[in-house]
């Protein structure tokens, strides 16, 4: 078979069935040696952690972690209790879920390299004749009787650094050679913007996506404290949940889904930190835009000083589906994998999707290959999700509520978690929280570390006392005043022209 795309779910799927079958795994960037001075091969656009349990089910992968694991959840919005106050947080508190686990290992940070070393080597050390062809763009494919016939041409220097991009398939130039295989079956593993899934009618024109620009920063020496963190200095391994500004946009109640971005941090070791800005709207931001806004904001803004004296050491980003649970768009012998195959979840599971699910998906797609049921209908019935419906419905309306709510709005809901229990916020996002659960949280004291003030919790006075399920999914499009926000603002209705001046959450 044929795995076009040597990212991790590319990797991770042919690494497995490698095990069985002969893959071919195509990837766009050029092998070892040719590529150009200071690209790197096999680059990978994202960063993340995982829970504890999709890294550790896996026992292989363990050693591809870091050192480090996530040690503090830390809050603050422009407009809620910390306002105006940077030596407190909004919401503050340790990791709850997985206490079995020692601390460091409920959210371990991921060694994005380590973990696609670990899938190469163990797809070559297969005895099936299996291997990665590398600067090979995708061209086109047919499906024949009993296959699916592939080409390839070489890739042009300019798709080098970016792998398989949009609009790279077509003819080849004159003078360019395509080779043609064929195989059983196709893994489509080569992103959000696949060329592959385009040949086909495609439904992604009206989804919401977080659109994620970041980077890896270098921090100078002894800015950044040991953990756990236990006031307003950084510490390893401090995660910014969520942070907002008032600058980012000219409307001060814009929601969401009108543009206004996110900042998260994770706080890799004692020298590095991974930052990001997320937006969660329908449709794509233009990267570009995104990237510009992430370097102002990790610059500039007065509440990221602690960022300020940092160094990009290398950028991160990418797209990630949300919303809603997405069916399965396979074809006759054609399958679509990671980002390509919408493998997240509404919150925006990234590689922790993958970790959970590639192997269950591997082997449900061995029996189909051992039966040669390789239609569409078939591969539609293949797992797509390790979640139970109630527990996806509730990471869909906190999801959906995020982009709607209006800034109050948002600020009560996190307000709730501080009168009920932070651990809520830990399994919605995680994928472990049934409405059956919210009665029991919600009559559950607060956790002794949670906290406000980078020390102990102390509940506002007029804070809501409704149940989070009743706040989560009260209306799905919550009314507000028409925005404000001019045509031309780089964070309002358009963000197609750059500004004038870059992935857990997202980083799951």
């Amino acid at each position: 078979m044929i795995v076009v795309g040597a990212g991790p779910a590319g990797l991770a799927v042919a690494s497995t069935l490698a095990e069985q079958f002969r893959v071919l795994v195509v990837d766009a960037r050029p092998p070892a040696g040719e590529a150009a001075e200071g690209a790197k091969v096999g680059r990978v656009h994202k960063s993340w952690f995982s829970p504890h349990d999709c890294l550790f089910d896996n026992p292989d992968i363990v050693h591809c972690r870091k050192p480090h694991g996530i040690r503090r959840f830390l809050i603050r919005t422009y407009s809620g209790a910390s306002h105006g106050d940077r030596s407190r947080f909004d919401l503050s508190w340790e990791p709850r879920q997985f206490d079995h686990a020692e601390p460091e290992d409920r959210y371990p940070y991921l060694d994005e390299y380590k973990l696609i070393e670990h899938w190469e080597g163990k797809l070559a050390g297969t005895t099936h004749g299996s291997r990665i062809m590398r600067g090979r763009l995708y061209q086109n494919h047919r499906t024949v009787p009993g296959g699916v016939v592939v080409r390839f041409r070489p890739t042009p220097d300019k798709n080098v650094e970016g792998g398989q991009e949009a609009g790279a398939s077509g003819p080849a130039p004159a003078g360019q050679l395509s080779e043609s295989y064929r195989c059983r079956l196709l893994l489509d593993a080569t992103g959000h913007a696949s060329d592959i899934r385009k040949a086909y009618r495609d439904e992604q024109a009206h989804m919401y996506w977080w659109s994620v620009a970041g980077a890896l920063c270098k921090h100078p020496e002894g800015d950044i404290g040991p953990p756990p963190g236990k006031d307003s200095r950084l510490a390893v391994g401090d995660y910014m949940l969520w942070q907002t500004f008032a600058s980012t946009n000219a409307d001060p109640d814009a929601t969401l889904r009108e543009g206004r971005p996110v900042f998260e941090y994770e706080i890799l070791d004692e020298r590095t930190s991974f930052c990001m800005l997320l937006y969660l709207r329908r449709g794509k931001v233009p990267m570009e835009n995104a990237q510009a806004e992430f370097l102002r904001v990790l610059h500039e803004e007065e509440s990221t000083a602690a960022f300020h004296n940092t160094t990009v050491s290398e950028f991160k980003f990418g797209y990630l589906p949300s919303g809603r649970k997405f069916r399965s768009f396979a074809q006759d012998r054609v399958d679509f994998i990671g980002d390509a195959g919408l493998w997240t979840t509404p919150s925006g599971w990234g590689t922790s999707f993958i970790l959970k699910n590639y192997a269950a998906y591997c082997r449900h797609l061995t029996t189909l290959i051992d039966q040669d049921r390789l239609d569409e209908t078939s591969l539609r019935k293949l797992p797509s999700g390790h979640s139970k419906p109630a527990e996806f419905l509730m990471n869909s309306l906190a999801t959906r509520f995020l982009a709607f709510a209006t800034v109050p709005q948002l600020d009560r809901y996190i307000e709730i978690f501080r009168q009920v229990d932070p651990l809520m916020v830990e399994k919605i996002y995680t994928m472990r929280l049934a409405p059956r659960n919210c009665s029991t949280s919600a009559a559950s004291p607060p956790a002794p570390s949670a906290s406000a003030h980078c020390g102990q919790l102390s509940p506002t006075a007029n804070a809501p006392s409704s149940s989070p399920t009743s706040r989560a999914s009260s209306p799905s499009s919550p009314k507000k005043p028409p925005s404000s926000t001019p045509a031309g603002h780089p964070n309002g209705a358009s963000l197609s022209t750059p500004p004038s001046r870059h992935a857990g959450l997202n980083g799951m």
